[in-house]
């Protein structure tokens, strides 16, 4: 028995050197593993905010452009019906656009003195 004893101690102490080791690495790896995540899951935050901001930076200059793009057409439409240059039908279709558009003002007033004028013309 002790032979049995003067072999298994060796052993066991080897098994027990052998294991360890990969314990202690599995241990760690399971620690380091809850701290990366933690690091990924701030990083990919941190990353998801700053595409916000990208974003609604984009959103707010295309709301700009729109504008800037809405009042270049208001300008072109207006430009086209009180142009004498242009045929009466180009201005009248412009000043359909204009009115169907929302604007109102002297413009608006101008293409139904068009409207009646080509009315007239018509007759």
């Amino acid at each position: 028995m002790i032979d049995f004893l003067e072999r298994l101690v060796p052993l066991l102490v080897a098994l027990l050197t052998a294991i360890t080791p990969v314990v202690v690495a599995i241990i760690s790896n399971g620690k380091k593993s809850r701290k990366q995540q933690q690091t990924e899951s701030q990083k990919l935050h941190n990353a998801m905010d700053d595409m916000k901001k990208s974003v609604d930076l984009m959103s707010d200059r295309l709301e700009k452009m729109e504008a800037h793009s809405r009042e270049d057409y208001k300008n072109i439409l207006q430009m086209q019906i009180m142009s004498e240059e242009m045929p009466l039908e180009v201005r009248l279709e412009a000043g359909e656009k204009y009115v169907c558009a929302g604007w109102n003002g002297a413009i608006k007033a101008k293409y139904e003195l068009l409207k009646r004028q080509y009315m007239e013309k018509e007759k």
